[in-house]
């Protein structure tokens, strides 16, 4: 699939309102920060092999995790300022369904806004947003609600051994107190 099909599919899901709202009088979960953070995922450039495993049953002390496969590319689009990131994903017993990851940077905050949208559920709340710290971390919050009940949705980024993205997706149900983590996966380079 071209760029500018990549587009035509993007933007409009940005447009989209969402049936997620942030808690009243919720201020940003991640602050604005001074760092510079536009080249931050830069890494994610390229065709990549995704291993994610998709946690069954959310607050429901589940250990049962189910594991999907994926390819994604992910292009640079804005000269920079943004970036999509498109594949389809694999999970046993289900067909296939593609998915979407637009990232865009915004450059009086220094933050980072994710949207994320497949085929089966559309646009999947509020954008993400947040930004890598010193450690080399990426943390993207935002409020949403979960089957009625009122979560703080996490993104958390980073790199493993070997050069390896690793993006976790973790929601809490007590304002931050405690998470669960609900989505991990590792990304392995292919070109």
């Amino acid at each position: 699939m071209s760029f500018a099909i990549f587009l035509a599919i993007a933007l409009p899901l940005l447009t989209q309102t969402s049936t997620a709202s942030p808690t009243p009088g919720a201020t940003p979960l991640v602050p604005p920060t001074t760092r510079d953070g536009s080249k931050d995922f830069d890494f994610m450039l390229g065709t990549w092999n995704v291993h994610t495993r998709i946690l069954s049953k959310l607050f429901a002390h589940s250990h049962d995790w189910k594991d999907c496969s994926a390819r994604i590319t992910t292009k640079a689009f804005q000269n920079g300022g943004g970036e999509l990131e498109v594949g389809p994903m694999r999970c046993p017993g289900a067909q296939p369904v593609s998915t979407i990851t637009v990232r865009i940077y915004n450059a009086s905050t220094h933050q980072w806004s994710l949207y994320w949208a497949s085929t089966t559920a559309s646009l999947i709340g509020p954008p993400q947003v947040g930004h890598f710290g010193p450690d080399g971390v990426g943390i993207f919050d935002t409020y949403y609600t979960y089957r009625g009940i009122p979560v703080v949705a996490r993104y958390r980024w980073s790199i493993l051994p070997g050069n390896h993205p690793h993006f976790e997706q973790l929601y809490s149900n007590d304002n931050g107190k405690t998470w669960e983590l609900n989505w991990d996966s590792v990304c392995t380079r292919v070109s």
